[in-house]
């Protein structure tokens, strides 16, 4: 029986606990430099890209230019499985609303965040190509007769039970939709949707990027709030679907170039 190779599993554990560093320095600090983490580890830049690469897959880091980012701040994330029943009235409205503007036949992105897993809900009669990462979209879906699924793969993000990293990325760069719906976790008028994980804001840019049309999904309780992760401009955005909004700043996003939907 051959003996293990020790020089191997001494290299394993190094490489466990250099990660466990990083990840460390990530959530005292929110991001680092990668030569400043290869001087201080003694390894090389290779060493530690290779490092922040396997923490990019499994959804643990973001790179950007030389640096390595936290994906989302070390405040509390919030569940879906919460969010879901949050404000549920006006997500039910905004789904109604949602729902008009689909035709037979079309190809949909649909994004995760509780407000799509409600909007999901109502199209399972509707014949149609449903692209999505996000779990609960896919469990309102799966049953669905008239519905063509495609879901991705990826790192699965626990509090938004939606699928991020690499894979799910592939996906969205090889398919081609008539609409997407997006959600956010906040927005202004000044700068846009933003959320709260890096990874997610990189996945939602590739849906908008993927679609003919996008669309924005938000309740009113989102509106004024600005989150870590921004997701697009308003240029990207032909329609903000929400349950109320002051006549006001309805012309301020048609200014922008966003059709603002209210239930009727």
């Amino acid at each position: 029986m051959r003996r293990p190779d020790s020089a191997r599993i001494v290299l394993s554990v190094t490489n466990i606990e250099r990660r466990r560093e990083i990840l460390k320095e990530l959530k005292e600090s929110g991001s680092a430099r990668i030569d400043e983490l290869a001087a201080r580890l003694d390894v090389t830049r290779v060493t530690i890209r290779a490092d922040v690469a396997d923490l990019e897959r499994r959804g643990l880091a973001v790179r950007s230019r030389g640096v390595v980012l936290a994906p989302e701040r070390g405040e509390l994330p919030r569940y879906v499985t919460n969010t879901i029943h949050e404000h549920r009235e006006a997500k039910d409205a905004i789904a109604r609303s949602a729902v008009k503007l689909l035709d037979p036949g079309s190809t949909v992105i649909l994004d995760s965040g509780s407000t799509n897993a409600v909007l999901a809900g109502r199209l399972s009669d509707l014949p149609l190509t449903v692209i999505t990462s996000s779990i609960p979209v896919i469990l309102e879906l799966a049953d669905a007769t008239e519905i063509d699924l495609i879901v991705s793969g990826g790192v699965l993000r626990k509090p938004s039970l939606a699928m991020v990293g690499e894979f799910a990325r592939a996906l969205y760069q090889h398919v081609h939709a008539d609409i997407a719906f997006i959600g956010a976790g906040g927005y202004t008028l000044e700068h846009g949707p933003t959320g709260p994980n890096l990874l997610e804001a990189e996945t939602k840019r590739l849906i908008i990027a993927a679609a003919d049309t996008v669309c924005l999904l938000v309740d009113s309780s989102k509106l004024g709030k600005r989150l870590m992760a921004a997701i697009c401009d308003w240029s990207r955005i032909n329609y903000l679907v929400t349950d109320r909004m002051e006549p006001g700043l309805i012309d301020a996003f048609r200014d922008e170039g966003v059709e603002v939907i209210l239930p009727e």
